[in-house]
């Protein structure tokens, strides 16, 4: 197909992109570090490491530093890992 833009695609739950919609807020500057590690039960330290290294990042990136970093390491019912 030409012409047509392929997006990929990660999927999540409610829960997490909650949490991605908070350290946006922080990127953004809508909502304070220690608001963000209160909201997300993190520390400060933790919460500023996540967002110290996106800020360059585009919004695109932020799903791939998002399932690196921030997505629970637990598996599924069926045995997938997210």
């Amino acid at each position: 197909m030409i012409g047509v833009q392929v997006q990929d695609r990660i999927a999540m739950s409610q829960s997490e992109r909650d949490r991605l919609a908070t350290l946006r807020g922080v990127v953004s500057g809508e909502r304070t570090q220690v608001e963000a590690a209160r909201l997300l039960k993190l520390t400060v330290r933790q919460v500023r490491r996540l967002v110290g290294g996106s800020r360059p990042m585009a919004t695109a990136s932020w799903c791939t530093v998002y399932a690196v970093y921030c997505a629970p390491r637990t598996g599924h019912k069926n045995g997938a890992v997210r």
